[in-house]
């Protein structure tokens, strides 16, 4: 009730080997799966200075006991960046941003991504918030635990939100490659293909070699598809382009009927094959009588986008909305398409 710092554990789980305690902070050296770890929590001043003083304790006592994984926790009471504050406290402070950073890359540890709410701290009048409560965790519990970031949950009474490491250790298989039929439409394709599979260097069993040059080849082929054949909409507005110049060319029929055709060939084989990447995207057959510019089209491929990504989902529930809201807009859509033209 008078202001301090807690540490709480359940000793089925772990050993404590001994605890610490300094100006801002309070640690434990436990034993937990036969490896050794320091806990710490912080509840760091207003003060830069004696923020300083905290962290220059803390890059001490880390570099002086070596011999476990560390976990430091709490409130810094500070940001990295604007990003992390809002309101009328977000007048920066580039001396703090400079000094939490520095900290940050000095003791060598992680701060994994924050998931749930952006924001762990709010003022009474919930207008200025920031992002002053974090875990920093080294590479090895990461590793270990299966830490996929920080789940920022919802405050009650107090101006500070709970805040969680998410582990998952679910091994999901290797991710999905996901091949364009439409690459083979590019003339350059197969020699690029031929070329990348016969640089590649792997030694080892014949399995061991297949598998590894076939992971190497789909960071070529990622590139290959961005920085070649991804451009296919700058070409489509090329095209565009030298249409129009070929209509403003001097009336010498021959030539301008050839380079119009020529000009036309281009242009509509190009439109082809964009029509035909947006079809394998959005894997609908009536698609290919549809029209690719509508709101619902673009809305089916950005929820099989969201559907697709697996990150930290905190309920079942949360999912399922997805899938639904997909269901409704279809639902929606044939629904207003009977309503005008009948079933």
């Amino acid at each position: 009730m008078s202001g301090g710092l807690i540490i709480m554990w359940n000793s089925r789980n772990l050993d404590v080997v001994c605890s610490f305690r300094g100006v801002g902070y309070l640690g434990v050296k436990v034993i937990l799966m036969e490896r050794l770890y320091y806990i710490c929590n912080v509840y760091s001043p207003c003060s830069l200075s004696l923020k300083c003083n905290l962290w220059n304790s803390l890059l001490v006592l880390k570099d002086r006991f070596n011999d476990g994984e560390w976990l430091i926790g709490g409130d810094f009471n500070a940001v990295k960046n604007r990003g992390e504050r809002k309101g009328r406290t977000a007048v920066g402070n580039h001396a703090e941003w400079d000094e939490v950073s520095s900290f940050i890359n000095d003791i060598g540890l992680l701060d994994v991504s924050c998931k749930g709410k952006k924001f762990s701290w709010f003022s009474s009048d919930g207008r200025p918030k920031s992002r002053i409560d974090r875990f920093l965790v080294s590479s090895n519990i990461v590793n270990w635990w299966g830490v996929i970031g920080q789940q920022i949950g919802e405050r009650d009474i107090s101006v500070h939100c709970p805040i969680w490491l998410v582990a998952d250790k679910k091994d999901w298989g290797p991710k999905r490659f996901k091949f364009n039929s439409e690459w083979f439409q590019n003339k350059d394709f197969i020699g690029f293909l031929e070329k990348e599979w016969k640089e590649l260097e792997v030694h080892g069993r014949g399995d061991f070699v297949l598998k590894e040059k076939l992971r190497l080849l789909k960071s070529k082929l990622r590139w290959w598809n961005t920085n070649v054949f991804g451009k296919i909409d700058m070409e489509l507005e090329e095209g565009v382009k030298e249409i129009n110049v070929i209509d403003n060319l001097p009336l010498d029929v021959e030539k301008e009927v050839g380079e119009r055709q020529k000009a036309n060939r281009k242009f509509w084989t190009q439109l082809k094959i964009r029509e035909n990447v947006l079809i394998q995207k959005a894997r609908l057959k009536w698609l290919n009588e549809g029209d690719d510019n509508s709101k619902y089209f673009h809305a089916v491929v950005k929820g099989g986008l969201r559907c697709n990504f697996l990150g930290p989902i905190s309920t079942s529930t949360g999912l399922l909305s997805k899938a639904e809201e997909v269901k409704e807009a279809v639902f929606e859509h044939f629904e207003t398409k009977f309503k005008e033209t009948g079933p």
